[in-house]
């Protein structure tokens, strides 16, 4: 379990999964970050060792007021976290702030266009005008690495997959590609010139039918 909530400075809490050392949490990051690398800091709640009663849970013969007995507590600790470029969703990252050890296990979060595979792959769906899908042309594709021009083939049917090569997380020097599903986009108006042209057209295809018949 972790929380949720931002904390001044741009860090994050995270939830302990574990008490006992070594202590492991789960942190998210962007595509971005995993992709080229981050340095963020989050907020962790690290248990340590009551500095009231040392660990024992006693104060002389009585209960440790600051631990309750426990003998241990849970103390919010900053800590400044290299990401390294490239890294997979559920790889960890092993620290010792302090001397303690704590392991942080990488999770993605959502991204608005791309989803990941788990072989690094990243998959997309991109509008495209209907004439492009009919007579070809060029599209701007957004990835992790900047803006791309992908061409789009004659005749490219609604729901075929582009595959753009070396554009997935592939910053680790392993292969892994991005995949374009194509969406056609029809108009939503016609002017008068460009529905006689749809019209003629539409007269062509049908006599065209027609003699293959």
């Amino acid at each position: 379990a972790f929380f949720g909530g931002s904390q001044a400075g741009g860090g994050s809490r995270f939830g302990m999964r574990s008490e006992s050392p070594p202590q492991n949490y789960e942190i998210e990051i962007g595509l971005e970050e995993a992709y080229h690398g981050a340095s963020k800091t989050f907020f962790i709640p690290i248990v340590t060792r009551c500095p009231k009663c040392g660990g024992k849970g006693t104060v002389g013969r009585s209960l440790c007021p600051q631990c309750r007995g426990e003998g241990q507590v849970q103390e919010e600790k900053k800590i400044e976290v290299k990401i390294p470029k490239g890294i997979r969703e559920g790889q960890t990252l092993r620290l010792r702030p302090d001397g303690q050890e704590i392991f942080l296990t990488i999770r993605y979060l959502p991204h608005p266009l791309f989803k990941v595979q788990k072989n690094g792959d990243l998959s997309c769906e991109m509008p495209v005008p209907f004439l492009d899908c009919i007579l070809g042309g060029e599209l701007d594709i957004p990835t992790l690495q900047g803006k791309t021009v992908m061409k789009i083939p004659p005749l490219t049917q609604s729901g075929v997959t582009l595959r753009l090569k070396g554009l997935g997380m592939s910053s680790t020097g392993k292969n892994s590609d991005l995949f374009v599903a194509i969406k056609a986009v029809l108009p939503i108006r016609l002017d008068a010139k460009e529905k006689s042209l749809y019209e003629e057209l539409k007269r062509m295809s049908e006599t065209k039918t027609r003699a293959k018949v």
